[in-house]
């Protein structure tokens, strides 16, 4: 037939072959595995995003609250410090005004002039008179017109008490030295330009640092015009031992008057304040010893002349000296800066109390790993 299908060889039995990996029943299909190149490029843009979220964290949270803290840190520290020595400077402020009150009031700026202070003898301006009346009894009775002692030295040296004094008011100066370095400290820290409570912080810091300094500048003076004034009395003390004939007397003159000239033209920027009249005082003593020393000096006065005015030199020193030591308690009372002492240590205090504030509200643990405390 000649549509008849070819006749095909006889065949074997059919064979499927199975892939040892497949599992019996199941047909896998190999998958071909392919890479993706974008992969890394989205870790990498991960970790750039990450680090962009850290640095603004870092800008605009962590790094203002540890510039907070580590100031707040500082100013506790520094202003705790500055507290303790200027402390330190009123107490031995304290302790030269007793020694000058003989301990009849409490403590310099703790009270404003009354009866009571009125009252007061300072005990260096008093010693300063002694000093100059002795230094008068000795020209009067060098002038060889007198027999009468008219003013007996004491038995013990009167300079001990003023070299002590002397001490007090070097040792003034020597504690504002020290607490100087401390005010150096704090005031270097009003740089930040912080913001918010810091910076009111700041703003609080900045005006104890300038009434501390003013403080401290004060007490310097004082010292240094105390130091003057002792050696004053001291070197009139001292010249009065050396006077025992009329040449002596003119010897003497040029002496008394470089003295005067020390306090009459006493620089005012260095003057303490409130101090002025009794400088005045102190001058208006030397004039009245160079007044005297003038007249001896000129050699032309009768014994009942030369006694009048040793008479008359004693009644305008006792006048004097009742108006110096008003005017020397006046200035320890009215001294602006050791008036305002007490408010100046209420200052320092609450500054320490706001810096722990702020520096509570700013501190966080992670501050820690950047060694801020």
């Amino acid at each position: 037939m000649p549509n008849s299908l070819p006749k095909l060889p006889p065949s074997a039995p059919a064979q499927i072959f199975i892939h040892p990996e497949h599992i019996e029943g199941t047909l896998k299909v190999p998958i071909e595995k392919k890479s993706h190149p974008n992969k890394g490029i989205n870790i990498v843009a991960a970790f750039v995003i990450v680090g962009l979220i850290l640095i603004l964290a870092g800008a605009y949270y962590i790094i203002p609250r540890t510039r907070t803290v580590a100031f707040a840190s500082s100013t506790i520290e520094s202003v705790g410090e500055l507290s303790g020595k200027t402390d330190k400077v009123n107490s031995s402020l304290t302790s030269l005004y007793q020694s000058l009150t003989q301990g009849q009031s409490g403590s310099a700026g703790t009270t404003q002039i009354s009866d009571q202070v009125l009252g007061l003898q300072s005990d260096l301006s008093k010693k300063l008179s002694d000093s100059s009346l002795l230094t008068l009894s000795a020209a009067y009775e060098a002038t060889g017109k007198t027999k009468v002692k008219a003013f007996s030295v004491p038995d013990e040296d009167p300079n001990k008490v003023t070299r002590e004094q002397r001490s007090l008011a070097k040792e003034i100066a020597d504690k504002k030295k020290d607490a100087e370095a401390s005010l150096s400290e704090a005031t270097a820290l009003t740089n930040e330009n912080l913001s918010g409570k810091a910076a009111t912080l700041e703003t609080q810091l900045s005006q104890v640092n300038i009434d501390t300094k003013d403080y401290l500048s004060e007490a310097e003076k004082t010292s240094l015009y105390y130091v003057n004034l002792s050696d004053a009395s001291i070197e009139l003390y001292n010249l009065s031992s050396s006077l025992v004939s009329p040449k002596d007397i003119a010897v003497a003159l040029p002496k008394l008057t470089a003295l005067r000239s020390s306090f009459a033209d006493y620089d005012s920027a260095k003057l303490p304040d409130q101090m002025d009249s009794l400088n005045k005082d102190v001058v208006g003593i030397f004039d009245l010893l160079i007044g005297f020393f003038k007249e001896v000096s000129s050699g032309n006065q009768s014994e009942e002349a030369l006694a009048a005015s040793y008479q008359n030199f004693l009644s305008s020193a006792k006048t004097l000296e009742s108006q110096t030591s008003v005017h020397e308690i006046s200035f320890w009372q009215n001294n602006a800066a050791f008036s305002n002492y007490k408010n100046l240590t209420s200052s320092q205090t609450e500054v320490i109390k706001k810096a722990q504030e702020v520096k509570k509200e700013n501190n966080f643990f992670v501050l820690s790993w950047f060694g801020v405390n």
